[in-house]
Parts: C-alpha cells; sequence; structure tokens
C-alpha cells in the first residue's frame, strides 16, 4: 500500500482504527438497530385477552403457556405481561385464521388464532415469533443454499410465506432447519399434501418446525433483543415445558461458537476491505454517508428546493401545470412533519409510517398523518409512482369515504401526508372478531330482522364487563352487527360512486385497501394502481393483479375499467359479510392454471352468500359479478340500493359529514386556478 507521507499515515491509522471500532459495533448488534422500530420497549410485550379468550381456559391457557416457554426459555429476554395502561398491545382473539403483524405495528395489534393453532405449543410461538419481529427461517435471503422450494406445489396464495424477504436479518447464525418458525415440508399449502413444498439440499438434513424454540431461535431473540448473554446458559432441567425442544441435547457453548464466529468472521474480513479502501479517493465519502442515511428508512434528507429532486421528477412536476399547481398549494415543509417510528404498512414500492403535521390546511394545530414515501427513495420508478398517486388523488379531491391527501412534501424527498386511520384496514378488523362478537340481526333464510337498541346493548355491557378494556379506549361498541357490516359496504359504495364522478377507476379494491376511522367511517384506501380516465393499455404481463377480485374480461385482458372496479366491490362486500375470509379460500379452483379459474367464472362460479349477509344485499353482490360489463350495475344504482336498506339516521349523518368535504373542494378549485396561473397561491 502506498501512503504519502507520514501525515497521511497517521491519519489512515486512525481512520482505520475508528472504522474497526464502527465495525465491532456493528457486529455487536448485526445491523439491526435498522430495525428497532420492529421492537417492543424494554423488551417487553403486553396482550389483552378478548373476552371469548378469557372465557375458554383451556385454549388461554395455551396461550399464556406458549407465552410463558419463550421467556423462560430465553431467562426473560423477553416477557409477556398483561396490559394495563400500555398503548401498544396484543388483541389476543379467536379467528377464522392464525394472524400475526411481523413486530410492533403500534396500537391495539390483532392478534386471531385459528382452533388449529392452539392444539401445539410450537404453533403458537411460531405466531408470537412473528410478533417479536421474526420471518419464516425459510424466507432467509440465503435459504437458496440449503433448501429447495417447490412451487408447483403451493397454493398461490401461500407463495408470499416462502417468498424470501431480503430485510430480514441471520445475526450470522446458521441456517436453522428445525426453526419454530421454519415451515414443516408437508404444510397447510401444499396442493398435493403427500409431496413436500421444500427439501433440503443435503439428502438426510432433518427439515421441519420444531414443537418449542430452537436453541438458534433463543439466539436470534437475544441478538435483536440485545440481551447478550448466551441463550443456552438459561436452559435447566427443570423445565417442563421444552420436552421436545432441540434446546435440550444442545450443548451450552452451541449458541456462543455460531455466533462468535458470525462476529469475528466478517469483523476480520471488514478490516482487510478496510484497508484496500484507503486507496480509494475522498469522493467516496459522499457515497459512505448516503449508505448511512439508508439506515433508518423513516428519515428524510432534509435540503433544498424543489429543483433538488432529481431532473426526472422535477420535470415530472413543473411540465404538468396542473399538477405544479396543486404542489403550490399543498407543500408542507418537512420540519413541520414529525415521522415516529411506527410503521403502518408497506408494498413493492412505498412505505407508510404514523407520523404529525403542522400546519396542514383546515387542521389547526398538529394532525395525525400517514406518511407515505418509495421504500427506495433514489428509485426514479418509484417516485414517479408516488408522484401518479398523488396526482389521481389531487384528482380526487376530498370525501368522507376515501383516504384524503392532506398535504405533500416535494423538496428533497417526496412525501404523501395522507389521513390517518386509527384502527387499520376493514381487512384486519373484520377477522379480529370472532362470530361470537357479531349481533347478528339477519335470520337463517336471509331476511333483516329489526335492530332490537335493548338486545344490542345487552350485548355491549356483558362484553364490556368481560373485556373493560374497550371501555378503558372509547371503543364503542365492542361489538359488530349485521347494521354496521351494511353501513360499511354503503361507505365503500359511497366513496367508489364518488371516484366514478372523478372518472377515477381504483383497480385494487379489496378489503385490506379500506380502512376504518373513528365512528366507524371507513375510506377507501391506496391509489397506486389507480387510473384517471380510460386505458386500453393492458398492465404490464409481469406485474402481479389481484385475481380474486377480478373480472373475467380484466384478468384475460389485463384491462381495467368502472365495471370492474363493480365486480371488485361485490368481492369486498362478500368479505365485509364473511369477516375477511379469503375469496374461494374453500375452493381448489385457485390451485388451478388461472385460465381454468377464467373458465370457471365464466361457467357461472361464484361466491356463497355468507351467513351474515342478508338475501337481498347479496342479490346485489351477485349482479356485481355479471359475466358481461354490461349486466353489472353502476356505483350510483348500487348506492341506492343500499341507502334504503340502512337506517335512515345513518345515511343522513354520512350526507351532512360530506359538507365539509364539499366546501373543501369549492375553495380548493378557486385557489387552484390562481395557482395554476400564477403559482404563488397557498393553502398556508
Amino acid at each position: 500500500m502506498h501512503l504519502r507521507g507520514h501525515a497521511s499515515f497517521k491519519e489512515a491509522v486512525l481512520r482505520l482504527r475508528t472504522l474497526c471500532f464502527v465495525i465491532v459495533i456493528f457486529q455487536v448488534t448485526d445491523g439491526s438497530a435498522k430495525y428497532d422500530f420492529l421492537l417492543w420497549p424494554n423488551n417487553t410485550v403486553p396482550y389483552s385477552f378478548s373476552s371469548i379468550m378469557r372465557n375458554d381456559t383451556a385454549d388461554r391457557k395455551m396461550v399464556l403457556t406458549s407465552m410463558q416457554i419463550i421467556s423462560r426459555m430465553t431467562g426473560n429476554c423477553v416477557k409477556f405481561v398483561q396490559r394495563t395502561t400500555e398503548p401498544d398491545y396484543l388483541y389476543i382473539t379467536k379467528g377464522a385464521h392464525c394472524l400475526s403483524y411481523t413486530g410492533r405495528t403500534g396500537g391495539k395489534q390483532a392478534f386471531p388464532v385459528q382452533r388449529a393453532c392452539l392444539n401445539e405449543y410450537g404453533s403458537i410461538q411460531h405466531e408470537l415469533m412473528h410478533t417479536l419481529g421474526f420471518y419464516h427461517e425459510n424466507q432467509r435471503p440465503d435459504r437458496d443454499k440449503y433448501i429447495q422450494i417447490i412451487w408447483s406445489n403451493i397454493k398461490p396464495e401461500g407463495f408470499n410465506n416462502f417468498a424470501i424477504r431480503h430485510e430480514m436479518e441471520t445475526y450470522g447464525l446458521p441456517y436453522d432447519y428445525y426453526s419454530v418458525t421454519h415451515y414443516n415440508p408437508f404444510n397447510e399449502f401444499a396442493v398435493d399434501k403427500s409431496k413436500p413444498t421444500m427439501i433440503p439440499n443435503v439428502n438426510g438434513t432433518r427439515l421441519g418446525q420444531n414443537e418449542n424454540l430452537s436453541s438458534l431461535d433463543v439466539a436470534k431473540i437475544h441478538q435483536r433483543y440485545k440481551c447478550g448473554v448466551a441463550a443456552a446458559s438459561y436452559f435447566t432441567g427443570d423445565d417442563t415445558v421444552n420436552e421436545n425442544s432441540s434446546l435440550k441435547d444442545t450443548p451450552r457453548t452451541s449458541i456462543a461458537l455460531p455466533v462468535a464466529l458470525g462476529t469475528l468472521i466478517p469483523i476480520a474480513a471488514a478490516v482487510v476491505v478496510a484497508l484496500c479502501c484507503l486507496r480509494l479517493k475522498n469522493h467516496r465519502q459522499g457515497h459512505s454517508t448516503m449508505r448511512k442515511a439508508r439506515w433508518r428508512p423513516h428519515s428524510f434528507v432534509k435540503s433544498g428546493a424543489l429543483h433538488d429532486l432529481s431532473s426526472v421528477h422535477a420535470n415530472l412536476i413543473m411540465n404538468d401545470p396542473a399538477l405544479k399547481g396543486h404542489v403550490s398549494l399543498l407543500e408542507i415543509s418537512l420540519a413541520k412533519v414529525v415521522i415516529s417510528n411506527n410503521l403502518l404498512g408497506k408494498g413493492a414500492t412505498g412505505i407508510v409510517w404514523r407520523g404529525t403535521a403542522d400546519g396542514v390546511y383546515g387542521h389547526p394545530g398538529k394532525v395525525d398523518v400517514a406518511v407515505k414515501s418509495a421504500r427506495k427513495k433514489y428509485d426514479t420508478g418509484q417516485i414517479r409512482q408516488l408522484l401518479q398517486e398523488m396526482k389521481v388523488m389531487t384528482q380526487a379531491g376530498r370525501h368522507l369515504n376515501i383516504v384524503n391527501l392532506l398535504g405533500v412534501v416535494t423538496k428533497g424527498d417526496v412525501v404523501l401526508l395522507l389521513e390517518y386511520a386509527q384502527f387499520g384496514s376493514l381487512l384486519m378488523y373484520l377477522q379480529s372478531y370472532s362470530t361470537e362478537h357479531v349481533y347478528n340481526h339477519v335470520d337463517e333464510n336471509g331476511n333483516i330482522l329489526p335492530y332490537d337498541e335493548d338486545k344490542a346493548e345487552c350485548i355491549e355491557q356483558l362484553l364490556l364487563v368481560n373485556d373493560p378494556c374497550w371501555a378503558e379506549h372509547g371503543l364503542s361498541p365492542p361489538f359488530l352487527s349485521s347494521k354496521a357490516l351494511l353501513s360499511f359496504v354503503y361507505q365503500i359504495s359511497r366513496g367508489m360512486e364518488y371516484l366514478g364522478t372523478k372518472s377515477i377507476i381504483h383497480r385494487d379494491l379489496a378489503a385490506r385497501n379500506v380502512l376504518i376511522c373513528d365512528r366507524s367511517v371507513v375510506k377507501i384506501s391506496d391509489f397506486g394502481m389507480a387510473q384517471v380516465g380510460t386505458d386500453d393499455t393492458p398492465f404490464d404481463p409481469k406485474e402481479a393483479l389481484p385475481v380474486r377480485w377480478m373480472p373475467p374480461e380484466a384478468i384475460t385482458s389485463r384491462i381495467f375499467s368502472h365495471k370492474s372496479d363493480v365486480w371488485s366491490f361485490g368481492v369486498t362486500m362478500w368479505e365485509t359479510f364473511s369477516l375477511g375470509k379469503i375469496p374461494y379460500g374453500g375452493s381448489d379452483i385457485m390451485r388451478r392454471p388461472i385460465s381454468e379459474f377464467v373458465i370457471s367464472l365464466r361457467n357461472g362460479l361464484r361466491l356463497e352468500r355468507p351467513v351474515f349477509c342478508p338475501i337481498a344485499i347479496y342479490g346485489w353482490m351477485s349482479r356485481c359479478w355479471g359475466c358481461l360489463p354490461d349486466d353489472r350495475p353502476d356505483f350510483a344504482e348500487l348506492t341506492q340500493a343500499l341507502r334504503l336498506v340502512i337506517d335512515g339516521d345513518s345515511a343522513e349523518t354520512y350526507l351532512l359529514l360530506d359538507d365539509v368535504y364539499n366546501q373543501f373542494n369549492m375553495n380548493y378549485l378557486t385557489m387552484l386556478e390562481h395557482a395554476t396561473m400564477d403559482g404563488s397561491v397557498s393553502l398556508h
């Protein structure tokens, strides 16, 4: 290595020593700090049981014992405690599926468990590991070195559970063929359950899901939650809960060795790389700074003016007079936006965080917002898509039943500030309720019975007594009713009718893309696929589409219309009245080629009427699934029909709530006209 002079040599040595120290610190944490927002504070997970779980002693005991197993096997590295006043907590209830978010999401976090999950401690621990922030072991970025996925034997709805997660940490640990988070090869997602969905690359390797935490599972928890003591040192022969645990026969040093190797080997390699890097020129430091900024996905570059965007982004705004006018009206300084570590959701190209903004028009003081940005801030395609979504939302204006755009940030980064929906997606909201929590006033023949206020009040009081946390948070009523489900679909239809008046085709309407807010107001969200006006250009064949929600003509042509949105609305209605079940989930049709699914739809395959759905509503639902687009009603007709079914007071309430949005749209259009002419008008 050639070093120019004594001063340069000393500087190089100092830089190398500093770099080694940074590498050591980074390796101790294994870089997991970039996902610290998913961790539970103080390594403690508060939980609360629903009333139905409280009343089922055996099922509740299974969950509590599973929590105890994790705490004991990790030496109380992580703890599960009954919730008192903690704002973030698990709400454990019975559901149609075993579902869990990956990591802490914030607020009341649904944790529905199915009967099948309550038969084995390992199944519950599997879901609890997700809650602690871990993906499936078979989703590791390096998994292809160890196992082979048999995609042909996996149902389409299971693909996501086997997809590689590049953001997943390995913590320098070996591949765990028998992790509690590893799928058994013969699992529920197999098309043919007699054949495996994955096989090990080395013959004779045992592969499957352990019945309790494996030794490497314990090590991962210690790494992620920074407990620092070798995981196996906490194991004692007195533990009666880990009879089948692979930890039982593991030497106490078996954890420390892979962890140490996983730490020391990268350090040694990094030192060698660092020595070579000293020969690079100083301009590389700027790129290093950029990489460091990416470790915090919720941080944003607070730089300069509009021209600080790349020329592509700037031209997209500056060359579109309407978009330029909207930006001048809605622009908010990033300094007035506080972005929390509370991840609300993420997709292939976008990511959404909870935050607050000051100076939003029509909202004095700070207001809760959902902050949406591109997943990769320097990806031109993702920024372009985000700006296109902004353009669609500004075209829509504001309405009670759509998620409204409150502000934008375009100086430096591109960020959308959206209305915050405190109860999350309608899909997860519905799935968090079991059938025992539904006041069903639809008889077995599908006739709507009168809504009995006295009976509803009795049910509400009973649930409040059994589960007082609802009252603490003012969530009333703590149950669903047929009346509430009717209100949800009526509001969705209103939102879609409004979008139709603005010539907007949503193209991805589903319960997962409908959010629920305070006072049971629902809002249509996620305009990432939406388009303004009719576009005969088909979707890219490589792009995945929501086939279960699409009509036959859209599946084959990949072209959407207002009438394809109507079909999707019918499926969304079905999801609502089935409490969030998967469309066609009980049929084997989705295991076959999509062409066969299309043929089946054209031959009359339709979803059956859910128990909670009135027969009259199912009639309209079925009309939404007319094989030809012209056979389907429009949203104006649907809204009117649904309005006649729900009670008059509710319908009148929504009309009154519309007033504030109508007034905003009138004022906004006037200001937009001036802003488009001279660019000098602002809402602020």
